[in-house]
């Protein structure tokens, strides 16, 4: 909508950023509209893009720390930012569990006062479970496990397919490293149901994976 573009554009010259304040400073949802703007903005291949993303989110943290909802989707939002390889410097896998954590925190309070929740991308503990995989760091393999394992445990959340089969590859990798095979081997079993279902599709590598961690030692 016309009247939606200093919203929606993609654009983040001085000009766009001044009409930007200009409309935030109007809004009766500033919280909202800036993650908003930064979920635009962070889908843009440019750095000054990205940039003027991760100082919009960081102001709602800062800003408007009532405004729940909106704080957990800036907190994984910068989780996305700084675990992207855009070859910029944003990358920080050390403040993105951080965020991650923060975002899981605001929605265990939300869900004690029986609010709904907000999520930006899979859910943050499936995230932050991979996000500490790729470390390959025995200490942060058991928070991935303890984090996999309350994911898989909690009732209040259906996962996606898509998320599905990330959490079963995930279990499967974290269970092989802790030398737990037998888990190992049923969590590839239901990674690669899902693949031979037709619901998920995996390229020969992954395939090769799933079907070693399958096997039993």
């Amino acid at each position: 909508m016309a009247n939606e573009q200093w919203l929606r554009s993609s654009e983040w010259t001085a000009e766009a950023q001044r009409e930007f304040e200009t409309k935030i400073s109007r809004s009766k949802r500033k919280a909202y509209h800036l993650t908003f703007k930064a979920g635009v903005l962070a889908r843009v291949e440019s750095r000054i893009a990205k940039e003027g993303a991760r100082a919009l989110l960081e102001r709602v943290i800062r800003d408007f720390p009532i405004d729940l909802g909106d704080v957990a989707v800036a907190h994984q939002s910068l989780a996305h930012l700084q675990t992207e390889d855009d070859g910029g410097g944003m990358w920080n896998p050390e403040h993105a569990a951080e965020h991650y954590r923060a975002c899981m925190a605001i929605h265990e309070k939300l869900q004690k006062l029986g609010k709904g929740i907000s999520i930006e991308g899979a859910d943050p503990r499936l995230e932050l479970a991979e996000l500490l995989l790729a470390a390959n760091d025995e200490e942060k393999d058991l928070e991935a496990r303890d984090l996999l394992t309350r994911l898989e445990k909690d009732s209040s959340t259906e996962l996606f397919v898509e998320d599905a089969f990330r959490h079963a590859v995930a279990s499967a990798r974290v269970a092989r490293r802790l030398e737990d095979a037998t888990t190992a081997a049923a969590m590839a079993k239901r990674a690669m149901d899902l693949v031979d279902a037709g619901d998920v599709e995996v390229g020969d590598a992954l395939a090769k994976e799933l079907e070693r961690l399958r096997a039993p030692r």
